[in-house]
C-alpha cells in the first residue's frame, strides 16, 4: 500500500537525520492530502510518541520572503518553479539548528 511505502521512507529518512519536507505546493497542500488521502500519515506528519512533527517547507511561500532579499527583480531561464524550491532549500539550511532543536 501507498502510505506504507510513504511511512516506511519517513522512517528510514528520520533514521539518518532530521527531515523536512520541501514542495512547491500550495501552502496548505501537505497537511490537506494527509488528512483527506493518507490518513495514515498524519501521526508521522504531526509528531508522535517521541517523535517530533515534520517541518513542511512551502517554496512558494518561502520565495515570496527571499524575494525580497535577492538583488535581482528577474526571474532566470530556470523559471520561477526552480527559485521557489531554491527558496524553500535556502530556509531549510538556513534553519538546520532549529531543525535539530540545537537553539538555546
Amino acid at each position: 500500500e501507498f502510505q506504507q511505502a510513504v511511512i516506511h521512507t519517513i522512517n528510514a529518512a528520520q533514521a539518518m537525520g532530521v527531515m523536512c519536507i520541501v514542495t512547491n505546493a500550495v501552502e496548505g497542500w501537505v497537511e490537506k492530502t494527509v488528512m483527506r488521502w493518507l490518513p495514515h500519515l498524519k501521526p508521522y506528519i504531526h509528531g508522535h510518541g517521541s517523535r517530533p512533527p515534520i517541518k513542511i517547507l512551502y517554496g512558494q511561500r518561502e520565495y515570496k520572503a527571499y524575494r525580497s532579499e535577492i538583488s535581482a527583480p528577474f526571474v532566470d531561464y530556470l523559471g520561477e518553479h526552480m527559485w521557489w524550491k531554491h527558496a524553500a532549500m535556502k530556509c531549510a539550511l538556513e534553519e538546520v539548528d532549529s531543525l535539530y532543536r540545537l537553539h538555546d
